[in-house]
């Protein structure tokens, strides 16, 4: 029995009509799929990507984790508290930040800040 393919493209989930193949489903224009490896490697992959080896800068760092940390389940392993986020200004920020926020959000009773 083929289960059926699932994704999140800009925090909707999209499912595939069934039939649909995997590459017809993955050639989606708005697609981006980001797979974090290790603390120095992630892998990306998006519709415009080529095969090649770039050097992360802080900005694609920050939207890595970004993506990382909002498409999870509320569950984020990390070595630092200091990981880069980007804001939806495009502001980059310090990850510690972001967790002191969550904190006194859940101080004040607020469930998923």
């Amino acid at each position: 029995m083929e289960e059926p393919i699932e994704i999140v493209v800009n925090g909707e989930t999209r499912a595939a009509e069934r039939g649909t193949s995997v590459e017809k489903f993955l050639a989606d224009h708005d697609l981006e799929i980001t797979f974090p490896v290790g603390r120095n490697a992630a892998l990306i992959s998006y519709p415009e990507s080529r095969d090649s080896t770039v050097e992360a800068t802080e900005q694609i760092i920050a939207h890595v984790n970004s993506r990382t940390l909002h498409l999870s389940t509320g569950l984020v392993f990390h070595a630092h508290d200091d990981f880069l986020l980007r804001r939806k200004t495009g502001d980059i920020r310090q990850g510690s930040e972001y967790i002191a926020y969550q904190q006194e959000a859940r101080r004040r009773g607020i469930l998923k800040p």
